[in-house]
């Protein structure tokens, strides 16, 4: 198989019946760029050769949907001129260990996705180091630790999504220095803490989910000033203030808001109320909202609308506070962020949702082709 020297592209795809590892003398294909690997079965797996990173002309790795179970090798024999790697993707693959600092040596890399494996420990401090990178995808796994502040080096990143893991500890102050950030997505963690101010200098960020860190608390008026942003998922957290008069006011796009399960106050701004058109998601059940928090435009104008009976008086539908049940959507519904922001498409995620272009995850055929 390593003897192919002059192939350039695998593509290994719904092949269920290999089994063992992928052979060292990988490494002999100099003129490999590129190898896919998807839909393989139960019996394939193993360590990932080390040769495989050696070889000068590798641009892609990409395991998508694996059913075996694969390791990092421990390190790699670095050699000159081995940064031609661009994008390195090993997502739904049964991926253990740690994250290993080699991954730094590769400077070229624009795309890291190791999202929904198995994945231990902390973000090794060398990943600050790719300054190309421009999509960072960790969510699902059980990472833990406090983001190193390395991380704040990633100056073209336009997207970074931790959701599920174990992360704590604050939210650094140094994300606010990532001003090409489109998507931010540390949800389902242990943060906790109040917002940083230097949130508020994130003008191109488009989409942010704090869902479900429970001790984050205070204010939210660090996303007032930002005029692209589009959703902003809060839900199940300890936010304690009224919401910022200025949030959205500028933004004329779709609008997706879940304040929901948290402890604010007052009422909707009037300027949430001049965007009640462009929201299509909205909910505040479980606050302490005035009575009269939802204008009736809100009522009229956007569904879904998730609200407390207590402070939505034109509400046809909404959770009574006699409501005891965990699986009553009117009190308890989550918005899958996940979904919302088009990271099943991975690096292709801002695209995912267009219209006019079709994402497929499926398998081409049943054929295995080189």
């Amino acid at each position: 198989f390593g003897h192919i020297e002059d192939m350039t592209f695998i593509g290994l795809e719904n092949q269920k019946g290999l089994h063992g590892s992928l052979p060292t003398t990988i490494g002999n294909m100099k003129n490999l760029n590129s190898l896919s690997i998807l839909f393989t079965g139960p019996d394939f797996g193993g360590v990932i050769p080390s040769s495989l990173f050696t070889i000068p002309t590798i641009e892609w790795i990409s395991f998508h949907f694996n059913e075996g179970t694969w390791e990092f090798p421990p390190s790699i024999q670095s050699k000159p001129g081995n940064n031609s790697l661009l994008g390195f993707t090993m997502r739904f693959s049964g991926l253990s260990g740690t994250i290993p600092s080699f991954i730094s040596e590769f400077k070229s890399l624009t795309g890291l996705d190791f999202s929904e494996n198995s994945l231990e420990g902390t973000i090794p401090d060398s990943l600050g180091s790719l300054t190309s990178l421009e999509y960072l995808n960790l969510h699902d796994n059980n990472l833990n630790g406090t983001l190193p502040q390395s991380l704040g080096q990633l100056s073209s990143l336009a997207a970074m999504a931790f959701g599920k893991n174990n992360f704590q500890g604050t939210l650094p102050s140094w994300l606010g220095n990532l001003l090409k950030l489109r998507l931010l997505d540390l949800s389902y963690n242990k943060f906790e803490g109040a917002i940083p101010t230097t949130f508020s200098q994130l003008s191109s960020l488009e989409h942010i989910s704090l869902q479900h860190n429970t001790n984050l608390y205070g204010s939210i008026s660090a996303f007032e000033p930002l005029n692209s942003l589009s959703s902003l998922l809060l839900y199940s957290n300890n936010f304690n203030s009224t919401i910022p008069s200025g949030l959205f006011s500028n933004f004329t796009g779709q609008i997706f808001a879940d304040f929901g399960h948290n402890n604010f106050t007052g009422k909707l701004p009037q300027s949430l109320s001049q965007r009640a058109s462009n929201i299509s998601y909205l909910a505040i059940m479980g606050n302490s909202f005035d009575a009269d928090a939802v204008d009736d435009v809100f009522c009229d104008q956007v569904a879904p609308l998730f609200a407390d009976c207590s402070s939505c008086p034109c509400c046809k539908s909404c959770c009574r506070e006699d409501s005891t049940g965990e699986n009553d959507p009117l009190c308890n519904f989550d918005l899958d962020f996940y979904e919302l922001a088009g990271l099943e498409c991975g690096a292709w995620w801002f695209a995912c949702h267009n219209p006019e272009i079709y994402y497929d995850p499926l398998p081409v055929n049943d054929t295995f082709f080189v």
